[in-house]
């Protein structure tokens, strides 16, 4: 049991020093480390509610954290872990390079490492605390650039040479603007046009996501079916206007310049 991080609880807090706030009825207590604790409390029950990154438990309550000393320490370890892992092999973030991920867990284990000092006696220290913290790293560092930019123009050509991305490409230009909003062609070719340009400019990132095209070949065939079936929907709306238009002129052919039934009820 770790205990609850407060002021209260904190093996920094001098409550022989007290310092009462002109003209209210609140006070301060020292701190070791802050000078005085960062807000005035009314009653020594306030320091339940205070707290902040320094907290270190008394002597006794490390004592009894001893239990939880391994699992503090397998914490810390399987942080190290991730890193190296990331490090040579990659994140699976699609959003953000590696060196912002790899930051972000030595982040975690610098915050680790404070929160082993504050629970624990130094003599209880698991192995991991001793493991050296790696160095910050450019945010834009990326593991296997060169095998990322290889799938990446794998996965293009695949695009390319796919049967529904051709037929889309080629249907695309027979749409109206509604149409393509709802079938969301302009997503599906969208795709493909963003690894095209993540491929000329380095971006690292945005390729990653296309090591396994599969994922983008089904996005392909899906938007091809909703085109097909808008494009079908909208030659019955046309047969159905041409029949409409026949059944009012009687069958007869319209005389060139001559307004049709529609026409004329809109004009």
């Amino acid at each position: 049991m770790i205990g609850k991080a407060c002021c209260n609880t904190c093996a920094s807090l001098k409550r022989e020093q007290k310092v009462t706030k002109t003209g209210e009825n609140r006070y301060y207590y020292g701190c070791r480390v802050h000078g005085l604790i960062r807000k005035a409390i009314v009653s020594d029950s306030g320091l339940e509610h205070l707290s902040c990154d320094e907290w270190v438990a008394a002597d006794e309550q490390k004592i009894e954290n001893r239990a939880i000393a391994e699992t503090l320490g397998k914490e810390l370890q399987s942080l190290h872990d991730i890193w190296n892992q990331v490090y040579a092999c990659g994140g699976a973030d699609f959003n953000c390079p590696d060196g912002v991920e790899l930051n972000l867990l030595r982040s975690r284990m610098m915050s680790q490492r404070r929160r082993i000092r504050s629970c624990l006696l130094e003599a209880d220290y698991p192995a991991s605390y001793k493991l050296e913290i790696p160095d910050m790293i450019t945010s834009q560092y990326m593991a296997r650039r060169e095998e990322i930019e290889a799938a990446a123009k794998k996965a293009l050509q695949i695009y390319r040479e796919n049967k529904d991305y051709q037929w889309l490409v080629e249907k695309n230009l027979e749409l109206c603007e509604e149409e393509r909003n709802v079938s969301g062609i302009y997503y599906a070719l969208g795709y493909i046009e963003q690894l095209e340009r993540a491929i000329e400019q380095d971006d690292y990132v945005l390729m990653r996501s296309h090591e396994v095209p599969e994922h983008y070949i089904e996005i392909l065939r899906i938007c091809r079916d909703k085109v097909a079936c808008i494009m079908k929907e909208g030659k019955l709306v046309s047969i159905q206007s041409d029949k409409e238009k026949e059944r009012h002129t009687g069958g007869q052919p319209q005389i060139p310049g001559q307004m049709d039934i529609f026409s004329f009820l809109a004009s």
